[in-house]
């Protein structure tokens, strides 16, 4: 099992076999964070999600830490404009 904590509902647990639910900033009508856009969002352009896990069950009592980043090009004001109803392809950046 792996533990988290959130700043919307607190202390969180889930199975390391599948899917792991990653903390938000806001919560869906089915109770699933999601991190909100106006809480990171500041226009066009180059962002970077990290995530941090650290293995606290390492042996010989220490832990290990393993940090993943990605960017995107995030263009909302593109996406949202035209009203075509399709999702563009975030690219790398």
């Amino acid at each position: 099992d792996a533990t988290w904590s959130s700043s919307m509902s607190g202390s969180q647990s889930g199975k390391t076999s599948g899917w792991l639910g990653m903390p938000g900033t806001a919560t869906n009508q089915l109770n699933t964070e999601y991190l909100q856009r106006d809480d990171f969002y500041d226009g066009d352009g180059c962002y970077t999600f990290e995530v941090t896990v650290t293995n606290t069950f390492a042996p010989a009592g220490g832990s290990t830490t393993q940090v993943s980043s990605d960017s995107w090009n995030i263009e909302w004001d593109n996406e949202n404009s035209g009203g075509s109803g399709t999702n563009n392809e975030m690219t790398t950046c």
